[in-house]
């Protein structure tokens, strides 16, 4: 992974701080850290190749559920990962229904799971691009290029 750009909207700014400064020494991350998802939103719109957002589900204003569909509302493509202590089957699904990719329970080993599911996102989106160019299309592009 090189270079992503993760926005993480987390509340609690120790938590965030340390989750960022985790995520960066995994891998090359920029995390920007925002504390609401109202915020992130008006950021979101300055960063379109921003390639993750990390949403808490419990955030003051808007919540981490209206984010992400604001978030798909606006078109814009990042991926989803949900944060959470909340451990309801119902608002899990819900946020997967919404679009989210995943939806990980905050715990000691937090950092290990995002940085995973980051990678598992990135290497679907490399999968995904790579069957949509197709070998003749990549045989071709690379005789045109």
């Amino acid at each position: 992974m090189q270079n992503l750009k993760v926005f993480l909207v987390e509340d609690d700014e120790i938590y965030a701080m340390i989750l960022a400064q985790k995520l960066k020494l995994f891998g090359n991350l920029m995390v920007f850290t925002f504390g609401t998802g109202e915020s992130a939103l008006e950021q979101l719109v300055s960063y379109p190749d921003i390639d993750v957002v990390i949403l808490d589900y419990d955030l003051p204003g808007i919540s981490g559920l209206e984010t992400l569909q604001k978030i798909k509302g606006m078109g814009h493509q990042a991926k989803v990962l949900f944060l959470s202590g909340i451990d309801n089957e119902s608002i899990i699904q819900e946020c997967m229904r919404n679009g989210a990719h995943e939806f990980i329970h905050k715990d000691k080993d937090v950092a290990q799971k995002v940085y995973m599911g980051i990678t598992e996102i990135m290497e679907n989106e490399a999968a995904n691009a790579k069957k949509k160019k197709g070998f003749l299309g990549g045989f071709f592009g690379k005789l045109r290029g």
